[in-house]
């Protein structure tokens, strides 16, 4: 008789096709099947962690991690219209609360709140119900309210939601009235926003501010019942699965095919909010190049914007347009001192170079003319303090200069002052954003900067994103810039300046647009940060580089270069240290994309050549932990998971399959103070529930799956509704306590336990390589018998595993060993006995099975063979 040894469970399952090939050290050790095993990277199996349940998740859902740090992390749940948040296993919350707010929808009117506008800023309620604030540029529009209460509220938590249309707001909270913002202050974007507050000793002010020239809308400001957070996403997600995100601090920025980009932001562990992605100066696309001419009806505030012919839709709404000027005009409303209008250029010579200013309207202070080299240095031309009207000519021809009218410091009295400088030559480029469609020829914009002239002007550039021209989807942040990719185009922003894609800046800093010219490009699946800017397209890994390796991407250097023309799948990519594992196109492998010196380039490694056909049901999401070891967890179609063990120092690549009674539908990965922490989303029966894997936890208390946790619950143990009807298992104390029936959403048991695990069992399953080790000569096609075999096996419970040549013919490891009963009611630190026996028939491919129900961590299997040939009781 000979012995074999496997003791490198870490090589994983292989594809049937390779296993014969027994003169590839990678096929040594290597099993047909391991399922519900976990491979180790130091060697041995494991019977795989549980899970433990959260709670219930009511639709199809994306999850998207959030991390602040390694001890402190969120999940966002995304459904199609909304977003939750679990924080440390359980739903964000609200509790009830006892302030009270006055008027807290505006449905028919702002009474309640007090104005405590400057002139000639101003609010009002605005048809819709929303409260109105339009701001002077100078001075600010103001709406404060004082809580009241119906009982106790100091020390107690309380959510605010605010609800924001069209345009940004200050929002200060306080307990010293108007203004005071001890409590939060902070500029709320277009959005839902809650708020979580806890007054310190007395009633708390909210205050709305702006000083934005443009109407800013409030349609909600509200204290929120008690309940679960569920914050609206500012358009419907058609497929969750297409949404892309990339964090920065505490904000999340994310996009999808089908909508426009928004930003998730975090104020504190309990307050979040969902906005949309707003860009004030771009990206615009190419110059107008039709017979169409755009006329503003006035320079600033909220007005109309007329074309000369059909061209706007219903879908224009949140469209922005940049007009560029024939002539130029500037023009302020002051009432106060150290402000004034905006620069005119001025160029060429002789009468070219008139200018009118004027100063009008009830006043008392000095206004100065000044003049300036690079529209940043002033110095005095002249000086009035009464109306006038004038044309100017500097005489100074040949000169670019900028010119503006100027209240300085100490230089206003009194009043209202109307200034403005027009100037018929060059040009002013202003910016506008649609807020409502009237007609395809009229829609209502706000002025986000001042247009130059109230004539007509072909010269006009429309945003690059929109419902007509569609969203991009991928992101990411990379070199000090957010980046956007899709319909075969990439932007990055301006650098550090995340939400600016402003053309007119110069230099490095400036934003960057290209176009992907190779390939079928219409949609992106992802961007990724490595030594690269990496771009997954069906049809290639395109690099983002810059001219010479290490040279920060800039406008003048940044170009686009094939990659390993793999293709990827709609699939988002993850990263590993510098390399970027993704799915390629078929949508069943997963690849590696690594940089290579040698190419100045990536190249794209197959994970899966030993194990082709592992993800043939298709895969549907990829994550990836690190610790305690490099893991990718991959969710497949049918709702089953793989998972690939991977340390290329080691050279280990494991493949092995995770499987439980339900369809795994979602997976995301957060850092862990010594573990990272897998949750799942789970179908089981129709019900989605949240689930976390213990990757090291405490294996003997959470092997069930959807496991509940409890602490002397008695002999009546409780909260099982979502296990309503299943067999659930039992662990009380560290013993294995049978099963029971989960009725009305609790099981009776036996006696009152301390430690009480309950939960859906499953089962464990490897099925050996072609039995061949046991001499260094192929033995493929040759008669062979099992006859006995060892475990040697940590932290195992009796009756654990069962062993035989198929799954038909298992029987239990031996109770007896060393002439003594085993105990059945404890746990083995180390099973390391001698041989028993197996009961093998021989044949030429005779297999191992084991099978596992409850904790156990298998180091090594020897087994004793019998070849056809062998004198009988011979070993080698």
């Amino acid at each position: 008789m000979r012995r074999g040894v496997v003791n490198k469970f870490n090589r994983g399952e292989l594809d049937p096709r390779a296993l014969t090939r027994d003169d590839v050290n990678k096929v040594n050790n290597s099993c047909s099947l391991i399922n519900n095993f976990l491979p180790q990277r130091l060697g041995p199996m494991g019977y795989r962690p549980g899970t433990v349940y959260s709670g219930a998740i009511p639709n199809a859902s994306y999850l998207v991690p959030f991390i602040a740090a390694a001890d402190d992390s969120a999940i966002l749940e995304f459904d199609t219209t909304g977003m939750r948040v679990w924080v440390d296993d359980d739903l964000v919350t609200r509790i009830a609360s006892n302030l009270t707010l006055t008027n807290e929808t505006f449905d028919t009117n702002i009474t309640g709140w007090t104005d405590a506008s400057t002139i000639p800023s101003l609010t009002a309620w605005q048809t819709g119900g929303y409260a109105l604030l339009l701001g002077g540029g100078t001075t600010s529009a103001k709406l404060w309210q004082t809580m009241g209460d119906t009982g106790a509220y100091v020390g107690v938590e309380t959510a605010i939601k605010i609800v924001v249309v069209e345009a940004p707001v200050l929002v200060k909270i306080g307990e010293n009235g108007v203004d005071s913002d001890d409590i939060f202050s902070g500029t709320l974007q277009p959005g839902t926003h809650s708020l979580v507050i806890t007054p310190v000793a007395a009633h708390p002010t909210i205050t709305l501010i702006s000083s934005l020239t443009y109407s800013v809308l409030v349609s909600e400001v509200s204290i929120e019942p008690a309940g679960i957070l569920d914050l609206p996403l500012p358009d419907t997600v058609d497929t969750l699965s297409s949404i892309r995100y990339y964090q920065s601090a505490d904000v999340v920025f994310c996009g999808s095919s089908t909508t426009p980009q928004f930003r998730v932001e975090r104020r504190g562990t309990k307050s979040w909010s969902v906005v949309e992605y707003l860009t004030n100066d771009g990206p615009f696309g190419l110059i107008n190049n039709t017979d169409i001419t755009l006329t503003p009806s006035a320079l600033t505030g909220n007005t109309t914007l007329t074309a000369s012919d059909d061209l706007f839709t219903a879908s224009s709404v949140g469209e922005i347009y940049k007009l560029v000027s024939a002539g130029q005009t500037v023009s302020a409303l002051v009432t106060a001192q150290d402000t004034g209008t905006d620069s005119v250029r001025v160029t060429g010579e002789g009468a070219f170079r008139d200018f009118t200013l004027s100063i009008g309207d009830s006043w008392s202070g000095t206004v100065t003319l000044q003049r300036s080299t690079d529209d940043a240095t002033w110095i005095d031309v002249e000086s009035h303090t009464a109306n006038i009207t004038k044309v100017y000519n500097d005489g100074l021809d040949g000169s670019i200069l900028y010119y503006r009218l100027w209240v300085k410091t100490g230089d206003f009295t009194s009043g209202l002052i109307q200034l403005s400088i027009v100037y018929a030559a060059g040009s002013i480029d202003g910016i506008c954003r649609v807020t409502a469609f009237t007609t395809a020829v009229a829609v209502t914009v706000q002025v986000i900067s001042p247009f130059g002239a109230v004539v007509a002007t072909r010269n006009w550039y429309t945003g690059e994103w929109s419902e007509t021209l569609g969203f991009p989807k991928a992101t990411t942040i990379y070199e000090g810039r957010l980046w956007w990719a899709g319909r075969a185009k990439l932007w990055g922003s301006v650098s550090d300046a995340f939400q600016s894609f402003d053309t007119g800046l110069e230099g490095d800093s400036a934003s960057i647009r290209r176009t992907v010219g190779f390939g079928p490009v219409e949609t992106v699946d992802w961007l990724a940060p490595s030594s690269r800017l990496i771009m997954g397209i069906a049809s290639d890994e395109i690099s983002v580089r810059s001219s010479s390796f290490g040279e920060v991407l800039s406008p003048s250097n940044t170009n686009l270069k094939s990659g390993s023309t793999q293709g990827s799948a709609p699939i988002d990519a993850v990263k590993t240290d510098d390399s970027i594992l993704f799915v390629q196109r078929s949508g069943v492998k997963v690849m590696e994309a690594t940089y290579a010196n040698d190419l100045d380039s990536h190249r794209s490694l197959d994970l899966m050549t030993l194990h082709p056909n592992i993800c043939k049901e298709g895969i549907k999401r990829i994550a990836i932990a690190r610790q305690p070891e490099t893991r990718v967890f991959i969710v497949m179609d049918d709702g089953t998971m793989r998972i690939y063990l991977q340390d290329p120092a080691e050279d280990v690549a494991a493949w092995s399959r995770w499987s439980t009674d339900g369809l795994v539908e979602d997976v995301v990965v957060r850092p862990g103070p010594s573990e990272d922490i897998v949750n799942l989303i789970v179908n089981r029966g129709g019900n989605r529930n949240m689930e976390r894997i213990s990757l090291i936890g405490n294996m003997v208390a959470e092997h069930f799956d959807a496991a509940v946790l409890y602490t002397s619950p008695g002999t009546t143990i409780t909260g099982l509704t979502h296990l309503e009807g299943e067999t659930v298992g039992v662990w009380g104390d560290n013993e294995d306590r049978g099963t029971e029936v989960v009725s009305s959403g609790q099981i009776t048991v036996g006696d009152s336990w301390t430690d009480v695990t309950v939960g859906l069992p499953y089962v464990a399953n490897y099925v050996s390589n072609k039995v061949g080790k046991y001499v260094k000569a192929s033995v493929l096609g040759t008669r062979k018998r099992v006859v006995d075999v060892h475990l040697d096996v940590l932290n195992l419970w009796p009756l654990a595993i069962q062993l035989g040549p198929s799954l038909a013919l298992l029987e239990d490891m031996p109770l007896i060993e060393g002439g003594t009963d085993l105990d059945l009611t404890a746990m083995i630190d180390e099973y390391d006995e001698l041989p028993f026996e197996f009961n093998g028939e021989e044949e030429v491919d005779p297999r191992i099975f084991i099978q596992a129900t409850a904790p156990c961590e298998i180091l090594a299997l020897t087994y004793g063979v019998q070849q056809d040939g062998d004198s009988s009781g011979q070993e080698d």
